[in-house]
């Protein structure tokens, strides 16, 4: 019984090189290629061949192929956030380059102009370049839209959780310090001018401003009273 349990123990720390390679003297931890050289050579998808190494276990794990690669995921998150559902070949095209630093990284294919474009109005710097499909990257590393400063106007909280266009006008400037807000585009109903005017009669210096549409920020920075 003591003699089944060690050999017992000894598969299982081994895994594939006692059971399948048998017949080998001498098979390294990292040595899959000498069983699966074919599927090294015929992988197209990324192609393997001249490009990625021999030892198989720098990108696959023994239990399965697929997922591979080891993600960068302190650079760029895919196990997490919005990008978690992409497999490799959704962003990485191999015909671009290698994939270090995202420089294979296609993501123009998802974000298509038409829909970024609209987002961006205002935004310096921002251009959609086929030639370069990565480019996003430069502006967003961790595929996420810059994070609203919470600290001075909280829309994670309170009663302004909306969706940005919501707010900020893009055609009238950047959003750098809500210089394309209007307050009063969503102000209707309950705040209209005229229940903010009620609400606001014995409020020293209030004046409902029909050009400035963000002149509430003034007093309400934090969008609260």
């Amino acid at each position: 019984m003591p003699t089944l349990i060690m050999l017992a123990i000894a598969l299982a720390a081994t895994g594939c090189t006692l059971e399948r390679h048998a017949n080998t003297d001498s098979v390294a931890d990292n040595d899959c290629y000498t069983c699966h050289r074919s599927n090294y050579e015929q992988a197209t998808n990324p192609i393997h061949v001249g490009d990625k190494p021999t030892t198989c276990r720098d990108c696959h794990s023994t239990t399965a192929w697929r997922p591979a690669g080891l993600h960068p995921d302190g650079q760029f998150p895919i196990h997490t956030g919005p990008h978690a559902a992409a497999e490799c070949a959704d962003c990485h095209r191999p015909a671009l380059g290698v994939p270090q630093g995202g420089a294979n990284t296609d993501c123009l294919t998802c974000h298509p102009q038409a829909v970024t474009a609209p987002a961006h109005v205002g935004v310096p710097g921002y251009s959609w370049d086929p030639a370069m499909p990565h480019s996003c990257l430069g502006c967003h590393p961790k595929g996420l839209a810059n994070g609203h400063p919470e600290d001075r106007f909280p829309i994670a909280r309170g009663p302004h959780q909306m969706a940005c266009a919501d707010c900020h006008i893009r055609a009238t400037g950047p959003d750098t310090g809500g210089m394309n807000t209007s307050c009063t585009g969503c102000h209707t109903g309950q705040h209209n001018r005229a229940r903010a005017d009620a609400d606001h009669r014995e409020v020293n210096g209030y004046a409902w401003s029909g050009t400035n549409p963000r002149f509430c920020l003034q007093c309400h920075p934090a969008g609260r009273n």
